[in-house]
C-alpha cells in the first residue's frame, strides 16, 4: 500500500488507504464516466490515459491484482525504457 503513496496528495491517500490499487483505478475510470469525484481530480478518460501514459502505466491496470503485479513490472519497465529511448535520441 505504501507505493501509491508517492504519487497522490493526502486527500486522495486518504480515499483509497485501505483499496487495492485495482479498486482505486476503477473509481476513477467510474469517476470519469460519471463526473463524481470520489478518488483524485481526473474526470475525463482522455486526461487519465494521458496521465497513465505520463507515468508509464497502461490502461489494463484497472484489471491487475497482486497476482498480476510482475506482469505488470514487465509492462511498465518497456513503457519505461521507451520513454527514456525517446528522450535521449530527442537530445
Amino acid at each position: 500500500m505504501y507505493a501509491k503513496q508517492a504519487f497522490l496528495d493526502r486527500p486522495v491517500n486518504s480515499s483509497i488507504w485501505e483499496k487495492a490499487p485495482s479498486e482505486c483505478f476503477a473509481l476513477t475510470v467510474e469517476q470519469c464516466a460519471t463526473k463524481l469525484i470520489k478518488c483524485g481530480s481526473i474526470t475525463d478518460l482522455d486526461k487519465l490515459k494521458d496521465n497513465l501514459a505520463m507515468n508509464c502505466i497502461l490502461l489494463s491496470v484497472v484489471d491487475k491484482t497482486f497476482e498480476n503485479y510482475e506482469e505488470f513490472l514487465v509492462e511498465r519497465r518497456k513503457l519505461m525504457a521507451e520513454k527514456f529511448k525517446d528522450y535521449y535520441y530527442g537530445l
